[in-house]
């Protein structure tokens, strides 16, 4: 990388930024990246960007800070966070996913140290495993087990929903109201979590449920 810390480079389905943490601290990439970016705004806005970081190196305001850097400054379509030591160089794809309107489908399993952030909708094709993040403005559809932490109307918006096959959740929010998922035995069927008089309540996503 030369003098330069930071590294993007365009994937198949966006872009991909890399940190040179071995030479420089996040401090430094941190302003590096935002420099970066704030001198070619119209190239960078809506869209897809993939960071990769170390997650034990970089402070979690710095973290903070670069992700309202981008959705507020940049105003990215979406973005994901990886770990850099689950990274392959060698088969260095985007998080794979297809947006329509302000819906985006992932055809994954989203995987612990994965995190996923998007203005909108999000509908996951497989599972959320035990430490990944999934965040978005609107409503979280799990088409499989939820085993995550997830966040619905990061916005503030009280008016969205958490649905998902098997909802096993470790941290379970909507708008500013949080919860984790009770101790015992998780029910066999599909369930939604949505928020009444300021709580989360979970319920049969349909009366004629099925236990398997």
């Amino acid at each position: 990388m030369g003098d330069s810390g930071v590294k993007i480079k365009g994937v198949k389905d966006g872009l991909e930024i890399l940190f040179d943490d071995e030479r420089f601290s996040y401090d430094r990439l941190a302003v590096e990246l935002i420099d970066k970016m704030k001198g070619n705004l119209r190239f960078f806005r809506e869209s897809s960007i993939k960071l990769v970081v170390d997650f034990d190196k970089i402070d979690n305001d710095i973290l903070n800070d670069i992700k309202k850097f981008l959705k507020d400054d940049i105003q990215v379509k979406d973005f994901v966070l990886e770990d850099k030591t689950n990274y392959n160089v060698e088969n260095s794809t985007y998080f794979s996913g297809i947006d329509e309107g302000k819906t985006k489908f992932i055809y994954k399993t989203i995987r612990s140290g994965q995190k996923v952030f998007f203005n909108g909708n999000v509908v996951v094709i497989g599972d959320i495993n035990s430490g990944a993040e999934v965040t978005a403005s609107g409503n979280i559809i799990v088409l499989g087990e939820l085993k995550g932490r997830v966040h619905a109307g990061f916005n503030g918006n009280s008016d969205t929903i958490i649905a998902a096959f098997r909802l096993c959740p470790e941290i379970l929010q909507i708008g500013d109201v949080v919860s984790t998922s009770p101790d015992g035995d998780k029910p066999k069927y599909p369930e939604v979590a949505k928020l009444k008089n300021g709580c989360i309540e979970v319920e049969p996503y349909s009366i004629n449920k099925y236990v398997y």
